[in-house]
């Protein structure tokens, strides 16, 4: 059938509508098959800008969103920006940004959102708060001697992770003579092996006040009281764990200086030791007890011991030597109040070697 110019050019518009119209329909249920999706903006393709905002309005707080944690979930992200509420609350959306950076994650969309929804990626941050003198007073750890106390003066200034503060005994920087307050370093642990490092001016004081030497002492002499003097404490004072005086004369008869120590010096528990009930090379008796049986062995002391500490001793036995003994196996026995040497087989093995 021929048919004019005209009447083929119209049947060729009617094809092509019709093509377009299926070709129209089966894009749409191909992008009515397409899942919801939540990926790093880097990974996500940047579509244009719409001319008309989100159903659902951006966090406000510097236009980012902050997030706890060091994994990102959706559910964290659906409380500020409805958007992610298309996902499983638990799905991981990647790691928490570190103090002061941000990440962009776009929001789970259909191919159709594009022309309806704001596509615009979410800014999320570290989620931070500020600190005050009674979170640092609370960190301090403090010594224990003398019920010290503790002002704080100052601290680091501006915003931190959320987390653990510490302020360890070891952060104290040792103040200078006659100082009061003292510079304390400390850090914040906002996850596991990771943490911001922060600082504090504290002023340290006590109840008791604190005894100092007021001439040199050598080890092994004799201690009396007026080599020590009782002075206010400063804040390395405190820190040392100043005593308030010297021991009274019954306990001064069992110790011994471990140490010489200076005029000036603080007096400290560490620079004393105990007077030796035994000394190293000393014969003894040693009682060996086991339920209801006690056996005494003479023994020799291999190392010079106080009443309640524990030494290695050698049992002694009778021999064919030039001396007339030999020594036998090692043990570990208890030095008690009176001198005597006493094993307790009864309560599990003794240590020997």
């Amino acid at each position: 059938m021929l048919t004019t110019p005209e009447q083929g050019a119209r049947r060729w518009q009617r094809r092509a509508c019709r093509v377009g119209w299926w070709t129209l329909v089966a894009w749409f249920l191909a992008a009515s098959a397409v899942p919801a999706k939540a990926v790093p903006v880097d990974q996500a393709p940047h579509p244009a800008h719409h001319p008309h905002p989100a159903h659902h309005p951006h966090p406000a707080a510097g236009g980012c969103l902050p997030v706890q944690g060091a994994r990102i979930l959706a559910g964290d992200l659906a409380s500020g920006d409805r958007r992610f509420a298309a996902l499983a609350p638990e799905t991981d959306l990647g790691y928490t940004p570190a103090p002061g950076e941000t990440r962009h994650i776009a929001p789970p969309q259909n191919d159709e959102d594009a022309a309806t929804v704001d596509t615009a990626p979410l800014c999320i941050v570290r989620a931070t708060t500020r600190l005050h003198a009674d979170a640092f007073r609370a960190a301090l750890e403090l010594p224990v001697t003398g019920g010290p106390g503790a002002e704080v003066l100052s601290w680091q200034e501006g915003e931190f992770p959320l987390g653990t503060l510490r302020m360890p005994r070891k952060g104290a920087v040792p103040p200078a003579k006659g100082a009061r307050d003292v510079l304390w370093r400390g850090s914040i642990e906002y996850e596991q092996g990771r943490s911001v490092a922060i600082w504090a001016r504290v002023a340290l004081h006590r109840q008791q006040p604190c005894a100092r030497w007021k001439r040199a002492v050598k080890r092994g002499q004799p201690l009396s009281a007026d080599a020590v003097e009782t002075v206010p404490c400063d804040a390395a004072a405190v820190l040392q764990e100043t005593l308030a005086e010297l021991p009274n004369e019954a306990a001064r008869a069992a110790l011994q200086l471990a140490r010489d120590v200076s005029p000036g010096a603080w007096l400290r528990q560490d620079q004393f030791s105990r007077q030796p009930t035994l000394q190293r090379g000393d014969r003894a008796d040693l009682i060996i007890r086991s339920g209801g049986v006690t056996l005494t062995l003479p023994v020799v002391t291999e190392q010079a011991g106080a009443a309640g500490e524990s030494i290695w001793v050698r049992a002694v036995r009778p021999g064919n030597s030039a001396t007339g003994t030999v020594r036998g196996q090692r043990l570990q026995a208890l030095i008690t109040t009176n001198g005597a040497l006493i094993l307790d087989a009864g309560r599990g093995s003794p240590p020997t070697r």
